[in-house]
Parts: structure tokens; sequence; C-alpha cells
């Protein structure tokens, strides 16, 4: 099922899986109709599963996260299975490609923060493929950074902001007329490591940047080159449409792709 549909049934709010009303109060969706191709519980992101059109899974790469199709809506919403919340494997079920969902939120998120789908587990409390996130998250050994080649200037100016899902911090290091890449390190090593969220080590030509929480994310400008892959990627036009409640739930705004 494709079409833009409006349901009958009064969504709970803030109920895992649920519909949430949007700006003008509608609860409307467009929705897709899989078989899981394995038991899964409702409110997690799938890309298309073993048979492409017919059936959806859990993403467990960056490509087949960012190629997200919808999130599962609770089965119970629309009484498919009974009042059960998950769905058993090769199960019809429905999907939200387009419209306002309650989901799971790993984190702190803020209203228009992007929406990331986790594909591989961080090791700790993050595990779930297909949970949503507003970060990238990389695995680990955290972030790898090389500072490019540096030129020699009366004010050469490193920065990078870090955010490990909670705690957003910038970290500005000026260097002296004469700079090096060792002494870039570093200073910023040096900077980072009095901090608490945040673990950075020397390797000499690069940084290696962790966090305390395992969820790690890095904006940084042209002064750097960041190595190593994501947990979690980014579905262009879904976005967070409120902050995190109490129970850990949060509304997210997904659009068609295309």
């Amino acid at each position: 099922m494709t079409a833009f549909q409006a349901y009958a049934e009064a969504p709970s709010a803030g109920q895992l899986g649920h519909l949430a009303a949007n700006l003008n109060g509608v609860n409307a969706a467009s929705t897709l109709v899989r078989a899981v191709d394995a038991a899964i519980a409702c409110g997690l992101a799938q890309c298309e599963g073993a048979t492409p059109g017919k059936t959806c899974k859990s993403p467990t790469t960056d490509a087949l996260a960012k190629a997200s199709i919808g999130v599962l809506l609770d089965p119970a919403y629309l009484n498919e299975i009974g009042t059960a919340t998950t769905y058993t494997i090769l199960q019809p079920a429905t999907l939200i490609e387009e419209g306002y969902l309650w989901v799971n939120a790993e984190g702190t998120v803020a209203v228009g923060d992007k929406v990331c789908v986790r594909h591989t587990s961080d090791g700790g409390s993050n595990v779930t493929p297909g949970t949503l996130t507003n970060v990238s998250d990389y695995a680990a050994g955290g972030i790898v950074l090389t500072p490019v080649a540096v030129v020699g200037s009366d004010s050469n100016h490193y920065s990078l902001t870090l955010f490990d899902g909670f705690v957003r911090k910038t970290y500005s290091f000026n260097s002296d007329i004469t700079p090096t890449v060792a002494e870039v390190i570093t200073g910023l090593v040096t900077l980072i490591n009095a901090d608490t969220p945040f673990d950075a080590v020397d390797g000499t030509t690069t940084i290696a940047i962790t966090s305390v929480t395992g969820i790690l994310e890095i904006d940084h400008g042209a002064q750097f080159t960041a190595g190593n892959a994501t947990r979690c990627a980014p579905v262009p036009g879904w976005t967070w449409h409120s902050a995190r409640t109490g129970a850990g739930l949060a509304k997210i705004r997904l659009r068609k792709q295309s």
C-alpha cells in the first residue's frame, strides 16, 4: 500500500511505533507493506530485504542504512496480529515511508536534526540495527583525524567540534608561525584530554578520538581529513520532529525516498 492514508484509530501519543500528528493535527502516513525477513520489533528502520519489493530487513551496512525505505508501524496499531508489538518471520508488516512516527531515540535529539539509522552495534548499549539517532557514530577506535599539510603563517587556526549524543564541544588550536603536524596534533590532544566527554590519542601524524558514551560524531573544516567507518548513517529527507521524552521516545518526520 503506497497511498497517503488517514487512519481512523487515535494513536497513543508517545507510544513506540505509533503515528504522531503533524503540525496540522492530522494523523496521516504513506505506507508500504513488506514481509519481514526475520522476527522484529516495531519502530525500527528497514531496507529492502532478500526479495526486494516483497520483503524487508534491518540494515547491516552504511549503504543499506542510507537506503532505508521506512520504519515499522506497531502492528497493534492496525490490529494486524492482535496486541503484539513485534512481527514474526515472514509476517506482512506495515512500514511508514512518509509521515510522523514515534520511535526510540539513542541519546539527545533536537528538532531539525538529521535522522541516522544504526547498522552496526557500538558494543555497548546501542546494539540493535534499525534504531535511530542523530549522529553517525564512528566505529571502534573512534575517529582518526589527519591534519592536512600545514603552512607557515602568523595565525594557523585548527578547530573541530565533537558530539557524543549528549554533549557538543568545540576545540580550537592556534599554532605559531612555523607549525608542524606534530605540533598541531599535540595541541589538540592536550585540549581534548583536559575535558571529560572525549579521549584523544597522539599518533604523531594522526589523532584517534573516542567518547565516554561510545557514540561520536565530528564536524571539522578543511584542515583535517577523517578516517574510520561509521556505525550509523543519515537517511536523506528524514528529520527529528521533537526532542526526546523521558521515556526515550521522540517523533521523526519521514519523507519518501525518490
